[in-house]
């Protein structure tokens, strides 16, 4: 899925439209907790990578056993849910995805999708639906009402970065322009489950998991990006507030032991999560990285920005909505010819009483009649 130019529905800190459900959903800031006791590590608790049932995978927080939290569940049919959990079920804000390319963004009650929500087909076309929360997705639920809804245009931003510093050097980076995708799942802690989306594209992914889980290195996120074809990874910070404190690092090496080794193909940088809403999927990015003679910011660091320029969304109408518009257009055409024809008519009767039979014949010539 290019995922592009989605239904604004909130603004950011500055006043600024965000128009993108989805990255909210793929993107959280922290894992939810809904009140409970503070989040551990252990069999039942925690961050965890749960493998199911012919081939399908969960990947998130987990509470007395059960998906609770943010994660993402990968069923083996090829449908993704991304968002929130309660007590093993889909509960709250989320993403579902299905095979064709399709993707619903709203909320879920007991795995089934209720209320008003996104839905965006394969054709990129974005339709506000409702759902009455009957069935799952995966059942064949069917919205109750449907609206084609406008896409959104790509708004130009800029915003800094920084480089990943990979065992000890910066010979990776470079400056490189792209269409942006989101990782799926958000941390890309096991190989891209979009691997066909983020192909020749920049990939962004979230840091984390955050504590008390165990940390996924950068390295280890690099490695499925390059598996997947992305020609660059920007990071998010998944801490509000954070800052530019300390130099982000990746090694070479085995991704664990006796596994894959990885070796920086890509640039990497490394964002604040103030910016994460400027990130704009299925727009094209420049990171551009500062030049050696540029000596910004603090010894050893590498700074850079990140560019949105500006740009024409990639926006799409259903078939039925062009056949209607087409359907129209012909219609309305068809009327302005039947208005002309009525007014020749009366012309002609005027010109026979007042005017000449030849100039009456050029005048039918130029009409075309």
């Amino acid at each position: 899925v290019v995922m592009t130019g989605f239904k604004s529905v909130a603004v950011d800190e500055h006043g600024k439209p965000v128009d993108m459900e989805l990255l909210r959903t793929l993107l959280p800031s922290a894992p939810t907790t809904d009140g409970g006791p503070e989040l551990v590590q252990d069999e039942g608790n925690g961050y965890h990578r749960i493998p199911g049932a012919e081939g399908s995978l969960y990947c998130g927080w987990v509470r007395g056993g059960l998906p609770s939290g943010q994660g993402s569940r990968r069923w083996a049919a090829g449908w993704e849910y991304h968002g929130e959990f309660r007590e093993g079920r889909m509960e709250g804000g989320g993403s579902f995805f299905f095979p064709d390319g399709s993707v619903y963004i709203g909320p879920f009650s007991r795995d089934c999708p209720v209320g008003e929500g996104t839905l965006i087909d394969p054709d990129k076309v974005s339709s506000r639906v409702t759902f009455d929360g009957s069935r799952p997705l995966w059942e064949g639920a069917a919205p109750t009402t449907r609206v084609e809804e406008p896409t959104e245009p790509f708004r130009p931003t800029k915003f800094e970065c920084v480089g990943v510093r990979v065992s000890g050097s910066y010979d990776h980076l470079r400056s490189v322009t792209g269409r942006l995708v989101l990782a799926r799942p958000q941390y890309a802690d096991v190989p891209l489950w979009n691997a066909d989306d983020v192909r020749g594209n920049i990939v962004a992914i979230m840091r984390g998991p955050g504590l008390p889980a165990e940390v996924v290195n950068y390295g280890v996120k690099t490695y499925y990006a390059q598996q997947a074809g992305a020609i660059a990874v920007v990071f998010v910070d998944c801490i509000p507030g954070g800052k530019f404190t300390a130099i982000p690092r990746a090694d070479e090496g085995p991704i664990y032991r006796g596994g894959p080794e990885f070796k920086a193909r890509i640039p990497t940088v490394f964002t604040l999560h103030r910016f994460m809403y400027e990130l704009q999927p299925g727009a094209m990015h420049n990171i551009v990285i500062a030049p050696p003679e540029f000596n910004l910011g603090p010894k050893g660091w590498k700074m850079g920005y990140i560019q949105v320029p500006l740009q024409e969304s990639k926006t799409s109408m259903s078939k039925e909505k062009a056949d209607q518009l087409m359907a129209d257009f012909f219609e309305a055409r068809k009327k302005e010819r039947e208005l002309e024809g009525d007014l020749l008519l009366q012309k002609k009767a005027a010109a026979l009483e007042a005017g000449s039979p030849a100039e009456l014949g050029a005048k039918e010539w130029l009409a075309g009649r």
